[in-house]
């Protein structure tokens, strides 16, 4: 039978450490990073990687604009029931009829831009089409009550009218880059704004 001193002595060794260990413990809650703030650097990362591919398909459907407006001169509406009633307004390069005569031929000028509005279930839906001096489709728009919902922006070389690469936004804040190398092989690039996660409740 051990002494009593003996037996303190033990009890007291046990408490200090116990002590000891939840000290050490509390202290690696405290250091400990959250889940959420371990993953910030990646948030962070993937915000700046969306951000530089919205602001380079930006800059190229910018380019489509300036490139068509200085290219429109005239310009033809019409309204048509086919698929819903819309009305349709096509531009066209040039400064005369958006048809040239040639003896008894005709030869319509260069489409420029080609808008189409029409209501659906009581949504307003636009959708506006360009193409560039050779007839390619260029940039496709889409519209759903004046909000852009989709954007298409195609890419071509100057003698080849298959695209090489587009550009596709969808609402939501996500944007896909496809490029084509070695023929027909396709790359995809796929970027996004991350959203933050909600704070956790004290």
């Amino acid at each position: 039978m051990l002494p009593i001193c003996r037996l303190n002595g033990l009890m007291w060794l046990f408490l200090l450490g116990s002590g000891f260990s939840v000290l050490a413990q509390s202290k690696a809650e405290v250091l400990s990073p959250s889940p959420d703030a371990a993953a910030l650097p990646d948030l962070t990362a993937a915000h700046a990687r969306y951000a530089a591919a919205h602001d380079s398909l930006l800059r190229l459907v910018a380019d489509v604009h300036v490139r068509s407006e200085a290219r429109m001169g005239v310009f033809k509406v019409s309204q048509g029931t086919f698929g819903g009633p819309h009305r349709r307004v096509k531009s066209y390069a040039g400064t005369s009829s958006p048809v040239i005569s040639y003896g008894d031929s005709q030869k319509p000028i260069a489409l420029v831009r080609q808008q189409t509005v029409k209501r659906r279930f009581g949504v307003e839906i636009e959708k506006v089409k360009y193409y560039d001096a050779k007839g390619r489709k260029v940039l496709v728009e889409q519209f759903e009550d004046h909000q852009l919902t989709r954007m298409l922006l195609l890419e071509y070389t100057e003698q080849f009218n298959t695209p090489t690469a587009n550009w596709l936004f969808v609402h939501g804040d996500y944007v896909v880059h496809t490029s084509r190398t070695g023929g027909a092989r396709k790359k995809s690039s796929y970027y996004f704004m991350p959203q933050a996660s909600p704070a956790s409740p004290n």
